[in-house]
C-alpha cells in the first residue's frame, strides 16, 4: 500500500511539473495585439496629406482626437476649446473623442452639480459625434490630473459618465500618470474601463535646473512600482513633440510650442549658454511671442533613443496584453523628426 502511495505521489508531481511547463510555454508564446495611435491635440482638425499618408505608414489604427477642455470660468464648468473641423479623419480610423478636465474644475465644482456637469458632457460629446458618423467610436477618453482634492468629484463624475456610454456599448477610459500607480492605493483608481498612462511630462517644467521636463527616465523609474498590482489595463502613450521654456531670471514664463533649435541661430539675438539653453541677447519676438532681452529658452525635445529607451524599460514591467501605443501628438511640423520606420520600431517593442 505505501508503494502504491509514494508511485501516485510521484506521478502527481511529475503531472504538476508537466502542467506547469506547458502553461510557462504557453505564457512565452503568448504574443499580445499591439495597436499603434496617435493622439490630435489641436483647436481646428485640419488633417494635411502627409499627416495622413504618415498614418498609414505607421499603420496607425486609432486617432485620440480632443473634442473640448473644460474649465472653470466665472464660478462654473464651461467647455472650452471646442474642435472645429475643416475636414475629417480617414474612415478606416477608429476615433477616440477626448476631454481635457482642469483639476482646478473638478476641485471647484459642488458634489452635487456632478450629475449636471455629466449630462452637459455626455450631450456636448453626442452632439459633436455626428460629425465622425463615418468612424467607428467605441471608446470616450477623459483626461484629468486629479488631485487629493478633486479625487471624490472626478470619479464620481467618471461613474455617471460610464453609465450613460455603457448605454452607448461604448467604454471610457482615463489618462494615468505614473506617481498614481506607484501610489495607488493613497491617489484611488478611477472608476473606467481601462488607462492610459501618460509617459512624458514628468519633471518640473516651472524649474530652471530642470534639464528636460518631457522625459526623465532616471526619475520615472524612480514610480516604476505596483504595475502588477494595478487594477486597470494600460495603454501607453509616449512623446513626440518639442518646445522651447522661456523664464525671466528663475521665474517660469510660458512654453512656446514646437519651437526649433533652427529657429536660435541667429546670433544678433540670441546666444548658447548651455546644451539646451539660449539667452536673448535682445528683446524680440519667436512665433509671435515677444521676450525681453536676458530670457532663457530651455529646448527640449524627445529623440529617437529616448524613445526606444522608455518602451524597453516599460515592457519590462506592464504585464503582456493588449494594448494601444498612442503617440502624442499629430503635427506635420514634427512627426519629420520621427522617421514612420522608427516609430513601427518603438511600439514592436512591446509584443
Amino acid at each position: 500500500m505505501n508503494y502504491f502511495f509514494k508511485i501516485l505521489q510521484q506521478l502527481i508531481i511529475l503531472f504538476l511539473i508537466g502542467a506547469a511547463l506547458i502553461f510557462s510555454a504557453c505564457e512565452d508564446s503568448y504574443q499580445p495585439s499591439i495597436t499603434p495611435a496617435f493622439y490630435h491635440w489641436k483647436n481646428t482638425l485640419d488633417i494635411s496629406n502627409s499627416e495622413i499618408k504618415y498614418l498609414s505608414q505607421v499603420s496607425a489604427k486609432k486617432v485620440y482626437l480632443r473634442f473640448f477642455d473644460i474649465d472653470w470660468e466665472g464660478n462654473k464648468a464651461v467647455p472650452i476649446s471646442i474642435i472645429e473641423t475643416k475636414n475629417s479623419i480617414p474612415n478606416v480610423l477608429e476615433v477616440i473623442p477626448t476631454i481635457f478636465i482642469t483639476n482646478r474644475t473638478m476641485i471647484n465644482v459642488p458634489i452635487q452639480q456632478i450629475p449636471d456637469l455629466a449630462d452637459k458632457v455626455f450631450k456636448k460629446i453626442e452632439y459633436l459625434e455626428k460629425g465622425f458618423e463615418k468612424n467607428t467610436i467605441n471608446e470616450i477618453q477623459f483626461d484629468c490630473d486629479w488631485s487629493e482634492k478633486s479625487r471624490n468629484q472626478y470619479f464620481e463624475l467618471l461613474r455617471l459618465l460610464k453609465a450613460k456610454f455603457s448605454s452607448q456599448n461604448k467604454k471610457i477610459s482615463a489618462t494615468i500618470r505614473l506617481h498614481q500607480i506607484k501610489y495607488f492605493k493613497k491617489t484611488g483608481t478611477p472608476p473606467v474601463d481601462r488607462g492610459t498612462l501618460m509617459f512624458y511630462n514628468m519633471d518640473d517644467i516651472d524649474d530652471l535646473k530642470t534639464q528636460n521636463s518631457i522625459i526623465n527616465l532616471e526619475l520615472a523609474q524612480q514610480y516604476f512600482q505596483n504595475f502588477d498590482k494595478y487594477p486597470l489595463s494600460l495603454d501607453i502613450a509616449l512623446p513626440i513633440f518639442k518646445w522651447g521654456i522661456v523664464f525671466q531670471g528663475d521665474k517660469f514664463v510660458k512654453i512656446i510650442n514646437n519651437l526649433d533649435v533652427n529657429e536660435l541661430q541667429d546670433s544678433s539675438r540670441f546666444i548658447k549658454i548651455d546644451k539646451n539653453r539660449f539667452e536673448l541677447v535682445k528683446s524680440t519676438y519667436i512665433k509671435g511671442y515677444y521676450l525681453y532681452q536676458k530670457d532663457q529658452i530651455r529646448l527640449e525635445q524627445v529623440d529617437i533613443k529616448d524613445l526606444q529607451k522608455a518602451a524597453d524599460l516599460l515592457s519590462k514591467i506592464v504585464p503582456k496584453e493588449d494594448r494601444s501605443i498612442i503617440f502624442y501628438h499629430l503635427d506635420s511640423t514634427q512627426i519629420v523628426d520621427y522617421p514612420y520606420e522608427e516609430l513601427k520600431n518603438i511600439y514592436s517593442r512591446f509584443y
